[in-house]
């Protein structure tokens, strides 16, 4: 053989090797360092190739705790408002992040790019119909607990994959997405490491970032069993991190869990519950806490160009949205929510609470994202206050004595609640859309509450009990590919509380999640989007809204936290530079 093709060969094992170093290490504790050398002579021993290669391992000594300056210290995130930690029955934003910490999962999520294996190594689809994943060996649920003593934790199995699925799917109260409900139809445990999804149709939503299966946490039965309903107080999972304890309204304390299938560097995390942004920024600049999720809009600018801090950019934009109750009479007619929606100026509302964050458009679904329709502003959500008064005189209601509040027959126009929840700039956000509907002589009435208060009254709320409440619902969510599908499914809590039930677009959402090709779920959607705008039971209070993160400088390797709370997994490893 010439020396070009030994070259050849030589490389392609060199490529081999790496790639099932990629594989199976777990950064950024490598236990040994792989040399390949080609030895140029005719091989004795005939195997796969045609030459003899030697591979030489030289032993590095893994990282050691007590000299390792990456090791230890406490990580201090602010954290906005916590619920529980039963992701079965949670479905908002910060509980799952900081769930996240606690369980494992099948795989985790990144600003919308691949899956990061977890739990499971590898998975593939043998057709359209059967998903297969393939457990890593040796993940254990942490120990030190009521469940588990300490040293008698136990293996995570194929079995845990099929109890914690088939539990989301049942549990009374369920927070199962609609895009896994609509498809879900069996699972199995072939092997001791190998569970197989069985689906009634194709699903082209399982990996999304807020969808799918990165909702599944995978947890013990023994701890449900041994808690009963309160193990969302008392979460045993298989993550990097232990529950420590949850103080409501102050901090949720984690440790790092020692027999994690990673070494993470951080010895603890302190989630520092600040809801009021403005509060938590000015935590941050004192060195109270170490990272913020949502810099206030108007401290956008200066934030970004401080060099005491590391800039993270959310790759979710997420509009603040205003939906109707349907059983309030006044609501019923179309061209009352009509005009309640071109008396709001949206696309001026978002700069002027949000800054450099905020972005033209409306819908949920911003830019870039499956399903966004580019001209909604512009055929339903002009600001236009003549319109808003002569739809509403459509209707009877004119202000005849000129007090400033509509009237009809001679009666006012009865008080109109807009409720919301103190977070994420809606405060100021709520204060500029009443005041926008007062200019119209709607006698609307701020009312602002507390995040667990608001997600009692919408998320967990029963059937139908918003559904007569003279009250309108403004919130920030539902933004990112899938948001759609999480808030307006036939199942979508929002929608069951307000009593929406448009058989459209319940049809066109099932229809999108069990559609594959992307070109044609996102035509879809867009039938989907437009259809619930159009009709003017959610409208836009503004555009899509980012966010801008930022820790300290000496917070090392985070990434932006959004679904997921990523501190350790195999592509990042977050450590404090202790120097700094």
């Amino acid at each position: 053989m010439k020396p070009k093709s030994l070259i050849s060969v030589g490389l392609s094992v060199i490529v081999l090797l790496l790639a099932a170093c990629a594989q199976q290490a777990a950064p950024p504790q490598p236990a040994a360092k792989i040399v390949t050398q080609v030895v140029e002579k005719e091989v004795t021993t005939v195997v796969e190739v045609q030459k003899e290669v030697t591979t030489v391992v030289e032993v590095v000594a893994t990282p050691d705790r007590s000299t390792d300056p990456r090791f230890g210290g406490t990580f201090k995130p602010a954290a906005r408002a916590l619920v529980q930690f039963d992701q079965a029955l949670s479905s908002d934003g910060p509980s799952f992040e900081a769930m996240s910490l606690i369980h494992g999962y099948l795989y985790r999520m990144q600003d919308f790019g691949d899956p990061i294996p977890d739990i499971a190594e590898s998975w593939e689809w043998k057709n359209d119909t059967t998903l297969v994943f393939h457990l890593r060996h040796g993940v254990m649920f942490q120990d030190g607990n009521e469940v588990f003593p300490e040293g008698q934790g136990r293996e995570v199995t194929a079995d845990d994959v099929v109890y914690s699925m088939e539990r989301w799917a049942t549990l009374p109260g369920s927070k199962i997405t609609s895009d896994v409900k609509d498809v879900y139809d069996s699972i199995e445990a072939v092997d001791k490491y190998t569970v197989q999804f069985n689906l009634k149709k194709p699903s082209g939503g399982l990996f999304d970032q807020v969808n799918g299966l990165s909702n599944l946490a995978i947890i013990p039965h023994e701890a449900v069993e041994h808690y009963g309903d309160d193990f969302g107080k008392h979460p045993v999972g298989s993550g990097p991190f232990e529950f420590v304890e949850y103080v409501p309204d102050d901090h949720l304390l984690v440790k790092r869990n020692e027999d994690y299938w990673l070494q993470c560097f951080l010895d603890e995390i302190y989630l520092q519950i600040i809801p009021d942004d403005t509060v938590a920024l000015v935590a941050l600049e004192a060195g109270d806490v170490d990272f913020v999720s949502n810099v206030p809009g108007a401290e956008v600018d200066r934030i970004a160009t401080d060099k005491r801090f590391n800039i993270y950019y959310r790759p979710s934009k997420t509009p603040r949205m205003i939906m109707f109750p349907s059983g309030v009479q006044d609501f019923q007619d179309k061209r009352f929510r009509q005009a309640i929606a071109v008396a709001i100026d949206s696309q001026a509302n978002g700069p002027a609470v949000y800054g450099a964050v905020a972005e033209p458009g409306c819908g949920n679904l911003s830019k870039g994202l499956p399903g966004h329709v580019a001209d909604l502003c512009e055929k339903y959500f002009p600001y236009d206050l003549e319109q808003a008064k002569a739809l509403f005189a459509e209707l009877g209601w004119t202000d005849s004595n000129s007090d400033g509040v509509l009237d009809k027959d001679g009666k006012p126009m009865e008080p109109i609640k807009v409720n919301t929840f103190n977070i994420a700039g809606l405060d100021k956000v709520l204060e500029i859309v009443v005041t926008q509907l007062k200019a119209v002589g709607v006698p609307a009435e701020p009312e602002l509450v507390e995040f667990g208060t608001w997600s009692d009254m919408y998320i967990s709320g029963a059937e139908d009990s918003q559904t007569n409440e003279r009250r309108l619902m403004l919130w920030a969510g539902c933004g990112g590919p899938g948001g759609l599908q999480l808030c307006w499914a036939k199942d979508a809590s929002f929608g069951k509380v307000l009593g929406y039930n448009d058989s459209k677009v319940f049809d066109l959402v099932a229809q999108a999640n069990e559609t594959v090709d992307t070109d044609k779920r996102d035509g879809i959607l867009q039938q989907a989007e437009e259809k619930l705008f159009g009709d003017y039971w959610v409208i836009n209070a503004t555009g899509p809204v980012g966010a801008l993160m930022a820790s300290r400088k000496y917070v090392k390797d985070y990434g932006s936290r959004y679904h997921f709370d990523n501190v350790c997994t195999l592509n990042n490893n977050v450590w404090l530079d202790k120097q700094k």
